[in-house]
């Protein structure tokens, strides 16, 4: 990222790819601020309908599209390669009108005054599931068939092994050979970095989720933080005890890539040879409060700590996120880590945030 010329984010708020990357950023609605359609049971939809918007945000295509369309009227009225639409809707209201739309709905003023009767909106079975596409027939005149490359049930999946090791069909414009190492049969290996040898880094690591984050939004909420201030590595008390680790004690989780810090919860929800962390990071170490301020992903982020080189994954292609070792230490919290209810008073918003909250158009 450091050679591209000019790099534009979006999103509601900073974070560190925007602190150390980005030249502009435009501010946007989470997605529970954004009037949309969700669909759930396939074939029953739903309206999202706006919250309370705090600060300045606008629907994620207006930006993007509004850009490109001043370059446009800048370069003659064309860009090459861009389809008229592609970037989505321009303006707010058009925004609403598509999802009005969706919902079968005359106008959104219509949608929003009379909800209920157009909310779930629910396509009929014969108008939304379509039966028998196997046999229709294609432009070879034979049956189409599954989406495999021989057009039956594959147990050894071609095409899959052809994307793995090649990107075909999305990165390259001509079939590519397979590669001939790929086993239909399951057979264990064991990892590059096992607990069972281990003895420099003798914990293996899991990695997931909490249920107050989704991945890496929301960091900035006060409120969820207060819920969840920090990152959290789960022990087996009985390894805990054997590094005198208390419940709650900040420790140093090492890899061979790297370091974090995170609090030690201690559970027997893992094995005592396993730990399982959570991926993290502080929006608040860049906050305007900070004495030596950071991009906040370096503290505590799991991520530091993940295996990117060699073995990749022989099918899929993908590195190590979960599954090598680590050791773990008593330590001291990170500087700039924010963790009691009050330290998060910077992200409540200003009485001029509420007073004056924007959705219009950024330009």
């Amino acid at each position: 990222f450091p050679e591209i010329d000019y790099v534009i984010g979006q999103y509601p708020m900073l974070t560190s790819f925007h602190i150390e990357t980005a030249d502009l950023v435009f501010p946007l609605r989470e997605w529970l601020e954004e009037p949309m359609v969700n669909m759930t049971q396939l074939n029953t939809q739903w309206l999202q309908n706006e919250c309370v918007h705090i600060g300045e945000t606008v629907s994620h295509s207006i930006p993007a599209a509004q850009v490109v369309a001043k370059c446009s009227e800048l370069m003659g009225g064309a860009l090459p390669g861009l389809k008229p639409g592609y970037l989505g809707s321009s303006t707010e209201e058009e925004v609403k009108a598509a999802v009005a739309e969706t919902l079968r709905a005359p106008s959104w003023d219509e949608l929003v005054k009379d909800t209920d009767k157009y909310v779930p909106c629910i396509t009929p079975a014969d108008e939304y599931f379509n039966y028998h596409q196997h046999e229709m027939v294609v432009d070879d005149g034979l049956p189409a068939g599954f989406g495999t490359e021989s057009r039956k049930i594959e147990t050894y999946c071609q095409i899959l092994l052809k994307l793995s090791r090649t990107g075909y069909p999305f990165c390259y414009p001509e079939p590519q050979e397979a590669c001939a190492d790929y086993s239909p049969i399951c057979s264990y290996i064991e990892p590059a970095e096992s607990p069972l040898a281990d003895t420099e880094y003798p914990f293996v690591l899991t990695s997931g989720r909490v249920s107050y984050f989704h991945h890496g939004t929301m960091r900035h909420a006060p409120f969820s933080r207060e819920l969840h201030p920090t990152a959290e590595i789960r022990i087996n008390p009985v390894s805990a005890k054997e590094l005198g680790i208390a419940h709650m004690d900040w420790v140093k989780i090492s890899s061979r890539r790297g370091e974090v810090h995170a609090r030690a919860y201690l559970t027997e929800g893992v094995n005592p040879k396993a730990v399982w962390m959570e991926r993290f990071w502080n929006p608040e170490c860049y906050d305007a409060s900070q004495p030596n301020p950071t991009a906040g992903w370096r503290e505590c982020n799991v991520n530091v700590l993940t295996k990117n080189d060699a073995p990749f994954n022989e099918v899929y292609g993908s590195y190590t996120n979960r599954g090598f070792t680590v050791k773990i230490e008593k330590s001291e919290k990170p500087a700039g880590v924010w963790v009691e209810p009050a330290e998060f008073t910077p992200f409540l918003p200003t009485a001029d945030l509420l007073a004056e909250a924007q959705t219009k158009d950024v330009f």
